[in-house]
Protein backbone atom coordinates (compact mmCIF):
# COMPACT_ATOMS: atom_id res chain seq x y z
CA UNK A 1 0.00 0.00 0.00
CA UNK A 2 1.09 3.45 -0.98
CA UNK A 3 1.45 5.81 1.79
CA UNK A 4 2.68 9.04 0.26
CA UNK A 5 4.46 9.88 -3.14
CA UNK A 6 6.11 13.02 -4.95
CA UNK A 7 6.92 13.47 -8.64
CA UNK A 8 11.03 13.55 -9.47
CA UNK A 9 11.59 14.31 -13.27
CA UNK A 10 14.04 11.56 -14.87
CA UNK A 11 15.20 8.35 -14.24
CA UNK A 12 15.90 7.12 -10.73
CA UNK A 13 18.42 5.13 -8.84
CA UNK A 14 19.08 5.10 -5.30
CA UNK A 15 17.80 5.98 -2.08
CA UNK A 16 19.00 6.12 1.43
CA UNK A 17 17.53 7.24 4.44
CA UNK A 18 18.75 9.32 7.34
CA UNK A 19 16.73 10.55 10.14
CA UNK A 20 13.55 12.05 8.65
CA UNK A 21 15.13 12.82 5.15
CA UNK A 22 15.44 10.21 1.83
CA UNK A 23 18.12 10.92 -0.19
CA UNK A 24 17.16 10.31 -4.21
CA UNK A 25 19.71 9.81 -7.01
CA UNK A 26 18.64 10.54 -10.43
CA UNK A 27 20.60 9.82 -13.45
CA UNK A 28 19.14 12.97 -15.45
CA UNK A 29 19.75 15.57 -13.04
CA UNK A 30 21.07 15.09 -9.60
CA UNK A 31 20.39 14.28 -6.08
CA UNK A 32 17.28 15.09 -4.49
CA UNK A 33 16.30 15.60 -0.93
CA UNK A 34 12.92 14.44 0.43
CA UNK A 35 11.60 15.19 3.62
CA UNK A 36 9.70 12.33 4.63
CA UNK A 37 8.67 13.27 8.00
CA UNK A 38 5.47 13.22 7.20
CA UNK A 39 5.32 9.64 5.31
CA UNK A 40 2.14 10.54 3.29
CA UNK A 41 3.33 13.63 2.09
CA UNK A 42 7.07 13.52 1.27
CA UNK A 43 8.08 16.80 -0.09
CA UNK A 44 11.70 17.85 -1.61
CA UNK A 45 13.37 20.33 0.05
CA UNK A 46 17.07 20.01 -1.72
CA UNK A 47 18.77 19.35 -4.67
CA UNK A 48 22.50 18.93 -6.03
CA UNK A 49 23.17 18.71 -9.23
CA UNK A 50 25.39 15.60 -9.64
CA UNK A 51 27.22 13.56 -12.48
CA UNK A 52 25.25 11.09 -13.59
CA UNK A 53 24.89 9.86 -9.95
CA UNK A 54 23.66 5.44 -9.99
CA UNK A 55 24.34 4.17 -6.14
CA UNK A 56 24.50 5.99 -2.41
CA UNK A 57 24.87 5.25 0.95
CA UNK A 58 24.82 7.48 3.88
CA UNK A 59 27.47 7.50 6.91
CA UNK A 60 27.39 10.29 9.64
CA UNK A 61 26.49 13.77 8.36
CA UNK A 62 27.54 12.45 4.51
CA UNK A 63 26.34 10.91 1.49
CA UNK A 64 28.18 8.73 -0.59
CA UNK A 65 27.53 8.90 -4.60
CA UNK A 66 28.95 6.67 -6.78
CA UNK A 67 29.00 8.18 -10.34
CA UNK A 68 28.12 6.87 -13.68
CA UNK A 69 30.83 8.42 -15.28
CA UNK A 70 33.50 6.60 -12.76
CA UNK A 71 34.47 7.39 -9.29
CA UNK A 72 32.17 8.45 -6.25
CA UNK A 73 31.32 11.89 -4.85
CA UNK A 74 31.01 12.90 -0.99
CA UNK A 75 28.27 15.38 0.19
CA UNK A 76 27.67 17.01 3.24
CA UNK A 77 24.23 16.53 3.78
CA UNK A 78 23.58 17.82 7.44
CA UNK A 79 21.56 21.12 6.20
CA UNK A 80 19.51 18.20 3.80
CA UNK A 81 18.10 22.02 2.36
CA UNK A 82 21.61 23.00 1.39
CA UNK A 83 23.54 20.34 0.40
CA UNK A 84 27.65 20.66 -0.34
CA UNK A 85 29.83 18.79 -2.22
CA UNK A 86 33.02 18.13 -0.39
CA UNK A 87 34.90 15.81 -3.01
CA UNK A 88 35.49 13.64 -5.59
CA UNK A 89 37.34 10.27 -5.82
CA UNK A 90 38.60 9.32 -9.65
CA UNK A 91 38.10 5.57 -10.67
CA UNK A 92 38.02 3.78 -13.67
CA UNK A 93 34.29 2.41 -13.73
CA UNK A 94 30.87 3.62 -12.72
CA UNK A 95 30.44 3.69 -9.46
CA UNK A 96 27.46 0.57 -9.30
CA UNK A 97 27.33 -0.38 -5.48
CA UNK A 98 28.81 1.66 -2.84
CA UNK A 99 29.26 1.09 1.15
CA UNK A 100 31.01 2.73 3.84
CA UNK A 101 32.29 2.25 7.14
CA UNK A 102 35.20 3.60 9.79
CA UNK A 103 36.32 5.66 7.56
CA UNK A 104 37.00 4.06 3.98
CA UNK A 105 34.53 3.51 1.52
CA UNK A 106 33.85 0.38 -0.84
CA UNK A 107 33.16 0.60 -4.61
CA UNK A 108 32.08 -1.89 -7.16
CA UNK A 109 32.49 -0.04 -10.28
CA UNK A 110 31.41 -1.60 -13.40
CA UNK A 111 34.89 -3.33 -14.08
CA UNK A 112 36.53 -3.72 -10.24
CA UNK A 113 36.12 -3.15 -6.75
CA UNK A 114 38.05 -0.74 -4.48
CA UNK A 115 38.48 -0.15 -1.06
CA UNK A 116 39.21 4.30 -0.39
CA UNK A 117 40.40 5.99 2.60
CA UNK A 118 37.78 8.61 3.03
CA UNK A 119 38.78 9.92 6.46
CA UNK A 120 40.18 13.61 5.00
CA UNK A 121 37.24 13.97 3.15
CA UNK A 122 34.76 13.61 6.75
CA UNK A 123 37.48 15.03 8.32
CA UNK A 124 38.69 12.32 10.51
CA UNK A 125 42.42 13.02 9.76
CA UNK A 126 44.88 14.30 6.73
CA UNK A 127 45.18 11.80 3.90
CA UNK A 128 46.94 12.05 0.80
CA UNK A 129 44.53 10.10 -0.58
CA UNK A 130 41.41 12.30 -0.52
CA UNK A 131 41.56 14.26 -4.42
CA UNK A 132 39.62 17.27 -4.41
CA UNK A 133 39.11 19.02 -7.86
CA UNK A 134 42.07 20.19 -9.41
CA UNK A 135 42.20 24.02 -9.94
CA UNK A 136 43.70 23.48 -13.51
CA UNK A 137 43.67 22.11 -17.19
CA UNK A 138 46.33 19.97 -17.30
CA UNK A 139 47.52 17.16 -19.76
CA UNK A 140 50.26 14.39 -19.38
CA UNK A 141 51.32 11.28 -20.49
CA UNK A 142 53.76 7.93 -19.06
CA UNK A 143 55.90 6.16 -19.51
CA UNK A 144 56.94 8.71 -22.83
CA UNK A 145 58.84 7.39 -24.43
CA UNK A 146 56.95 4.55 -24.93
CA UNK A 147 56.33 0.52 -26.08
CA UNK A 148 53.44 0.24 -27.01
CA UNK A 149 51.01 1.58 -24.86
CA UNK A 150 51.06 4.52 -22.41
CA UNK A 151 49.00 6.08 -19.81
CA UNK A 152 46.99 9.86 -21.08
CA UNK A 153 46.08 11.36 -18.15
CA UNK A 154 44.59 14.46 -17.75
CA UNK A 155 42.91 16.72 -14.97
CA UNK A 156 39.42 18.90 -15.24
CA UNK A 157 38.69 21.61 -13.08
CA UNK A 158 34.65 21.15 -13.96
CA UNK A 159 33.00 18.96 -16.22
CA UNK A 160 33.45 19.30 -19.73
CA UNK A 161 32.91 17.53 -23.06
CA UNK A 162 36.24 16.08 -23.77
CA UNK A 163 37.70 15.21 -27.23
CA UNK A 164 40.96 13.13 -26.83
CA UNK A 165 42.72 12.05 -29.93
CA UNK A 166 45.98 11.49 -31.54
CA UNK A 167 47.84 12.75 -34.51
CA UNK A 168 50.75 11.37 -36.94
CA UNK A 169 53.37 14.12 -37.24
CA UNK A 170 51.91 15.18 -40.54
CA UNK A 171 48.64 16.31 -38.52
CA UNK A 172 46.71 13.62 -39.59
CA UNK A 173 44.32 11.79 -37.34
CA UNK A 174 45.33 8.22 -36.08
CA UNK A 175 42.62 7.76 -33.54
CA UNK A 176 40.21 8.98 -31.10
CA UNK A 177 40.31 8.09 -27.74
CA UNK A 178 37.27 9.77 -26.27
CA UNK A 179 34.42 12.50 -27.10
CA UNK A 180 31.97 12.31 -24.51
CA UNK A 181 31.70 14.12 -21.02
CA UNK A 182 34.02 13.70 -18.09
CA UNK A 183 33.48 15.05 -14.81
CA UNK A 184 35.76 17.32 -12.72
CA UNK A 185 38.57 15.44 -11.50
CA UNK A 186 41.95 13.51 -12.55
CA UNK A 187 41.24 10.98 -15.64
CA UNK A 188 43.54 8.74 -17.15
CA UNK A 189 43.12 6.54 -20.71
CA UNK A 190 45.25 4.26 -22.18
CA UNK A 191 47.05 4.51 -25.80
CA UNK A 192 47.89 1.44 -27.30
CA UNK A 193 50.92 1.58 -30.56
CA UNK A 194 50.89 -1.69 -31.43
CA UNK A 195 49.32 -1.66 -34.86
CA UNK A 196 51.33 1.99 -35.65
CA UNK A 197 54.63 2.81 -36.64
CA UNK A 198 57.35 3.79 -34.54
CA UNK A 199 57.53 7.62 -34.71
CA UNK A 200 56.31 11.25 -33.16
CA UNK A 201 52.60 11.40 -32.44
CA UNK A 202 50.90 13.91 -30.72
CA UNK A 203 48.14 13.47 -27.95
CA UNK A 204 45.72 16.60 -28.37
CA UNK A 205 42.69 17.33 -25.54
CA UNK A 206 40.30 19.75 -26.46
CA UNK A 207 37.18 20.82 -24.13
CA UNK A 208 34.90 24.02 -24.51
CA UNK A 209 37.35 26.12 -22.40
CA UNK A 210 40.65 24.67 -23.12
CA UNK A 211 43.14 22.80 -25.70
CA UNK A 212 46.23 21.62 -25.27
CA UNK A 213 48.55 19.05 -26.77
CA UNK A 214 51.15 16.56 -25.78
CA UNK A 215 54.21 15.05 -27.68
CA UNK A 216 54.27 11.26 -27.83
CA UNK A 217 57.37 9.08 -28.93
CA UNK A 218 56.31 5.39 -30.06
CA UNK A 219 59.78 3.27 -29.68
CA UNK A 220 59.85 -0.07 -30.99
Amino acid sequence: MVTGFDSIPGQNGDVAVRGHYAFVTNYDHGLYAIDVSNPSAPQQVGFYQAIIPYSITIGDSFAFVGGGEGGFEIYSIANASAMVREGYYHTFGGGSGIAVSQGRAYLADWTDFGIYDISAAIGLSTNPSFIPHPSSFILSCAPNPFNPTTQIRFDLPERSHVDLQVFDLQGRLVQTLASRFFPAGSHALSWDGTLFASGTYFARISTPQHATTQKLLLLK
